[in-house]
């Protein structure tokens, strides 16, 4: 083998690493900052949402840091890659809709992220569509050699990719949120209009 066919060789696998370590590390990032901010400082983000309150937001106030970090080390560290992936993907999902529904009802509330005290804002939407994204490329990639997997296994092909019903489930998914929110975004201005007029 030659320098040059191996270089074009390893790209597959640095590319699976890379991703898994940007939607790993972000999902682990953010939670940890949650749960080191406090169970309190994050219910009133989640309240601040105003899409849930009780009980529930109780319990996503409880349980999501630690999902989030559940989540973002087993998809850092390749274990069990394709359900965290379609986790990871789950999560950012819900991030990108609760944003989007908060500038949708002009609520600039503290989104939470990162353990900041951001107002929600469209770029946050974008990044969690850029992020669904990567998870759906994550999916698709299976199981690296790096990973946890590989070595369990003993074989980087021991949890390969979704399947193909699982991988189009997503992806449609992904371009529905996609296009929803640019139709959205693209609205946004009109939108904003009519409700100063009102």
């Amino acid at each position: 083998m030659t320098l040059r066919e191996g270089v074009v060789g390893a790209w597959p696998e640095f590319l699976a690493v890379t991703v898994r370590v940007a939607v790993g590390g972000a999902l682990l990032f953010a939670g940890v900052a949650k749960l080191r901010g406090g169970r309190e400082r994050f219910l009133q983000v989640v309240l601040g949402y105003e899409l849930i309150t009780g009980v529930w937001a109780g319990l996503i106030g409880r349980f999501l840091p630690l999902a989030e970090t559940v989540v973002g080390f087993g998809v850092l560290i390749g274990f069990i890659t394709p359900i965290n992936a379609v986790l990871a993907f789950g999560l950012f999902l819900a991030f990108a809709l609760a944003v989007t529904h908060s500038l949708y009802r002009g609520l600039f509330n503290d989104c939470g992220c990162f353990g900041s005290r951001t107002p929600v804002q469209w770029r946050l939407v974008y990044r969690n569509i850029i992020l669904m994204g990567l998870s759906i490329v994550l999916l698709g990639a299976g199981s690296d050699a790096a990973s946890t997997d590989a070595l369990l296994c003993g074989s980087a092909n021991c949890l390969r990719s979704a399947s193909p019903a699982v991988m189009g489930t997503l992806l449609l998914m992904w371009l529905a949120t996609f296009s929803g929110v640019a139709l959205l975004r693209w609205r946004w201005p009109a939108m904003m209009r009519a409700k100063q007029a009102e």
